[in-house]
């Protein structure tokens, strides 16, 4: 029989019993053969092949428990691992866009700041200009 830590408290419960009720089939049959004497070889038989199709049957109960119970687990697992899949592909989405985002940004204050950059050189070089060209008016209408 196996121990309680590894079956539930009812299967232990229900295992005890078939445990305690085979024992009192086999007290009451040695009480009646007893009474009435050995079974034929035929009844022998007959007992046997029921006991043995008793615990085929009950085997069998049993693969099907555990399988309906590991199918169970399968579809169990199956929908966690898919639930985890579709939140890990949402989260990667978002992260991308994020990250599209923030690339597209920089990029925008980085142009902005091109812009900036070349119109203040342009600014200062006209101005540079301005001052040569003045200075240089001024050269031609001194020496006149």
């Amino acid at each position: 029989m196996a121990r309680v830590e590894e079956k539930g408290y009812i299967e232990s419960a229900i295992d005890k019993t078939k445990e305690l009720a085979s024992d009192a089939a086999d007290k009451i049959s040695d009480a009646y053969h007893s009474v009435v004497g050995e079974p034929r070889a035929e009844d022998r038989v007959r007992d046997n092949l029921k006991e043995g199709v008793d615990k085929a049957a009950d085997k069998a109960k049993d693969c099907r428990r555990e399988c309906h119970e590991t199918k169970e687990d399968c579809k169990d697992k199956y929908r966690e691992a898919k639930h985890d899949a579709k939140h890990d592909y949402r989260e990667a989405k978002h992260d991308a866009k994020e990250k599209w985002e923030d690339t597209k940004d920089n990029a925008h204050e980085k142009w902005e700041d091109f812009k900036d950059k070349v119109s203040e050189k342009t600014e200062d070089a006209r101005e540079e200009a301005g001052k040569k060209m003045r200075a240089a008016a001024r050269k031609v209408e001194g020496s006149d």
